[in-house]
């Protein structure tokens, strides 16, 4: 059953000139070549289409849905509260530039690791932080740090009144 929703019919690698991509139950999947040793030979198609869909999960998608999470928590919170300076916010602030930090060491690491050890047995990554990630997550943790500052402000101007 859940191969069937995994590879509906029969399953190929179609190899794009850049990357080799595969049909799913909605879309397509694909990886790009440079993500993957420059000399591979896939043996089993199946498994390597698994361990793709398992690497954009662990790596892209699980990140993306906590930072929506927080995303929804902060916009809820303002929504609640009749200032945006609310003592949760700059924790979820804080949290979102955590993850963006993470995901530019960890995730293109984790997308080349893992297929290629899986797949090759062969440990490969080629350049794997992603700086863009980074200088947002340090953007988003110096916005934090605002958000905090601010907490202190409102909560002394609240007490003033």
């Amino acid at each position: 059953m859940i191969q069937n929703l995994i590879f509906p019919g029969s399953v190929s690698l179609i190899n794009t000139g850049y990357s080799y991509r595969f049909g799913m139950l909605l879309g397509y999947g694909q990886i790009s070549f440079e993500n993957l040793p420059p000399i591979h030979t896939i043996q089993d198609e199946h498994i390597f289409i698994v361990t793709v869909i398992a690497v954009g999960i662990l790596a892209v998608d699980l990140p993306f849905i906590a930072i929506m999470i927080y995303g929804r928590k902060i916009l809820r919170t303002i929504s609640n509260s009749y200032t945006p300076f609310h003592p949760d916010m700059p924790v979820y602030f804080r949290k979102i530039g955590i993850i963006f930090i993470l995901v530019g060491f960890f995730g293109k690491l984790i997308i080349q690791l893992l297929p290629s050890l899986v797949n090759f047995h062969k440990v490969y990554f080629n350049n794997p932080t992603q700086f863009e990630w980074i200088f947002v997550g340090l953007l988003i943790i110096l916005l934090s740090d605002i958000f905090k500052k601010g907490v202190k402000l409102q909560q002394s101007e609240d007490e003033t009144l």
